[in-house]
């Protein structure tokens, strides 16, 4: 499980690309991980940037945004 946070109380695509680049993807490794992998995130106007795209791309990352505020 990962739990991270912000100093305010909106995610922002930087904190996503951090915690994927970080902290998910270390531990496909770990455990030997098959890929693709699948990760779901709230799907906030906010996310989706073009760096958080190109790095779940080169990872094996297939990124699910769910509807805005849904989480």
């Amino acid at each position: 499980m990962m739990v991270t946070h912000s100093p305010t109380v909106w995610t922002k695509a930087e904190f996503i690309y951090e915690d994927i680049g970080k902290v998910f993807a270390p531990h496909f490794g770990i455990y030997n991980v098959k890929f693709p992998v699948i990760l779901f995130v709230d799907g906030h106007r906010t996310l989706p940037k073009y760096q958080v795209g190109e790095l779940r791309f080169e990872l094996g990352i297939t990124l699910i945004c769910l509807l805005e505020n849904c989480m």
